[in-house]
């Protein structure tokens, strides 16, 4: 997409900006509001149905020792009242930022959140990622090489490849970064979510017709990424505080270029990745209004060789 498409793009072109989420409230727990040892973020500039529905799932996560960060990219939707709605069962908090361009700036509102994180992992995605209930477990734990020394062979864990690092030399000294693998909703079975029982088992999105052939990533439908092992994007990413990543990830325009980072990242630093599975990470449809336009593009290369 061009910058001239986005500099005049309106709410009203956002063809999800009036969906309502048929969200489910009367079996949740009360909010954890123990000890913290994951910090969950993500930046928003409207997509209030998508979050709705990312925020349901994270208050369904069979380990709950984590808080929620969001922040409110300037939108013209009410995202603090979608924020104030869970905040009975999510331990979640709500910032906000002014928006000076069109051009979404995702990196530059986790930046400003890291100082607010009480974890000792952060992790970071986007608003439209839906995440089955075990993946904060696995977001927060993997991040250890000793969890990896526990359970590489067990039968519930299969990780993708480990950038060439022997699995029996990794030491706490050592960056495991965790991403989950998406698996896509795209927009022509987006609006039959509302009767489909996510809630009480997101696997249960795979039963709308169509859904093996949604295209998702390179193109290519779910039912070619679910026989992949290795993932090349990050949607979803978690990484120990201390670990560098953060501390050198760039301020840049774009929510696709936050990704573009991670991928990037890995290619050039060799830190080490894993992807559990079953697959526990779902991409809903969504507008355009987020992206970085063409003309924005980051030259991650040339970035990394001047470092």
């Amino acid at each position: 997409m061009k910058l001239e498409e986005f500099q005049t793009f309106t709410l009203a072109d956002d063809k999800f900006a009036n969906d309502k989420p048929a969200l489910k409230f009367d079996d949740l727990l009360p909010r954890y509001d123990g000890e913290i040892k994951l910090s969950y973020m993500m930046s928003t500039y409207n997509r209030g149905a998508q979050l709705s529905r990312s925020l349901e799932t994270l208050c369904r996560q069979e380990w709950r020792e984590f808080e929620v960060l969001i922040n409110d990219d300037g939108s013209t939707q009410d995202i603090k009242g979608i924020v104030d709605k869970f905040s009975p069962y999510l331990n979640i908090r709500y910032f906000y930022t002014e928006r000076p361009q069109w051009v979404s700036c995702p990196s530059k509102a986790f930046k400003m959140m890291f100082e607010h994180c009480q974890g000792e992992v952060f992790a970071i995605s986007h608003p439209e990622m839906m995440l089955g209930n075990k993946a904060m477990y696995y977001l927060y734990n993997c991040a250890f090489p000793n969890y990896i020394f526990r359970n590489y062979i067990s039968d519930d864990v299969v990780y993708s490849h480990l950038n060439d690092y022997d699995i029996n030399k990794l030491t706490e000294d050592d960056w495991i970064w965790v991403t989950l693998k998406p698996l896509y909703i795209d927009e022509f079975i987006y609006f039959g979510m509302n009767f489909v029982d996510w809630h009480s088992d997101l696997d249960n999105l795979k039963d709308m017709p169509g859904w093996e052939r949604s295209i998702g990533l390179s193109n290519e439908p779910n039912s070619f990424h679910m026989t992949r092992t290795r993932c090349p994007w990050w949607f979803v990413a978690s990484a120990r505080r201390e670990c560098p990543i953060w501390e050198e990830m760039p301020v840049f325009q774009g929510h696709a270029s936050v990704d573009m980072w991670f991928i990037t990242y890995r290619h050039y630093k060799n830190v080490v990745d894993c992807t559990p599975k079953p697959f526990l990470c779902y991409h809903q449809a969504h507008a355009t209004s987020a992206f970085a336009p063409d003309s924005e593009d980051t030259d991650f290369r040339k970035l990394f060789e001047e470092q």
